[in-house]
């Protein structure tokens, strides 16, 4: 499997399709996991509730510079 492919199926589950349009590949370095990015995103999600684009927006870059 590519890198390509395995970064587009593994998006987080909770953050709504447009939302989902608007993140495109996380920003992993060689070795890390998407699995564990994607359920710190998730887990951020659970805790805020995100209610629009910004909030996930916010919510995404607080797990990227995680």
């Amino acid at each position: 499997m590519s890198q390509k492919n395995a970064t587009n199926s593994a998006v987080p589950s909770l953050d709504p399709p447009e939302v989902q349009a608007l993140f495109g590949d996380p920003p992993l370095m060689r070795g890390e996991d998407i699995g564990a990015y994607n359920k710190l995103l998730d887990q951020f999600g659970e805790l805020v509730e995100p209610t629009d684009v910004l909030e996930w927006l916010l919510l995404k870059d607080i797990a990227d510079h995680t």
